[in-house]
């Protein structure tokens, strides 16, 4: 199609009111989903904290990617929702694929909804941008950007791709900017792959296919859900009643004596 083609039709959308849809920032991305990313903390049989990382939930009901190399430190696990304060949530292991370097584990926790990050059916793309979301230094829930190398590397278990990672980012989501996620940081520890590589999603997908457990794209459940939650109205106050109720309770009780004319106002005898 040539240029002008191209103009033409893009002037006649803008006409209309319809405006190509851009890909979405690395901080809209973050924003969406920071209520998806867990800070994740392993600890030993004395509750004493022995490897710390990232993970994401991937369904409503609270199942949850990382890496098996933090899954495998830990006897159990404590998270906390998209920030490295607040409540603590407890995780119980539910399946690995070491080979994978990958982990699902659930939060125990019954919650009518948890949010969940949206899967992307698709490989991401040769050169495409990516982003990355996880836990580095002391930090905050932070981005890291990353970019796929080239797609003819591409392995069974992992991408080829360059960023710049700290330890713990390790098991965070990786996102296109379309906002789905494509794959999770974490691959180091995988033979043939390399410190800011990325962990392929097939096994976990896989994983999570063998023990039943599915992950979901429709947060608009969870929304739903919510709008669709009964409310019980109020019942409207009448102050007047109320006054009025009060006076004769306390009329009743000797604790008030009304003069004859406000007697015969209340129809009192």
């Amino acid at each position: 199609m040539s240029p002008s083609r191209l103009t033409l039709i893009f002037s006649f959308l803008a006409m209309v009111g319809v405006q190509p849809v851009p890909g979405r920032s690395a901080l809209q991305i973050k924003n969406d989903n920071a209520q998806s990313v867990l800070y994740i903390e392993a600890l030993n049989e004395k509750g004493e904290i022995v490897d710390h990382g990232t993970g994401f939930i991937v369904s409503h009901d609270g199942y949850v990617i990382t890496t098996y190399h933090l899954a495998a430190n830990g006897n159990t696990f404590n998270a906390r929702v998209g920030a490295r304060g607040g409540e603590r949530y407890t995780l119980h292991k539910r399946g690995f694929d070491v080979q994978a370097n990958t982990a699902i584990l659930q939060l125990s926790e019954a919650t009518s909804c948890w949010h969940a990050v949206t899967i992307s059916p698709d490989h991401p793309k040769e050169h495409e941008n990516l982003t990355a979301l996880g836990f580095p230094g002391a930090d905050g829930l932070a981005i890291a950007n990353i970019t796929l190398s080239d797609t003819s590397d591409l392995e069974e278990t992992f991408y080829r791709s360059t960023g710049l990672f700290q330890e713990s980012d390790s098991g965070g989501p990786v996102f296109d900017d379309e906002g789905k996620v494509v794959a999770f940081v974490g691959a180091e520890t995988l033979a043939g792959a390399k410190v800011d590589d990325l962990v392929s999603l097939a096994p976990a997908l896989s994983l999570l296919a063998k023990r039943g457990m599915g992950t979901t794209n429709d947060q608009s459940r969870c929304d739903q859900d919510t709008a669709l939650a009964p409310v019980v109205p109020k019942p409207e106050r009448n102050l007047a009643h109320e006054i009025l109720n009060s006076m004769i309770e306390a009329v009743v009780h000797g604790q008030v004596v009304l003069g004859k004319k406000t007697c015969e106002a209340l129809h009192l005898d």
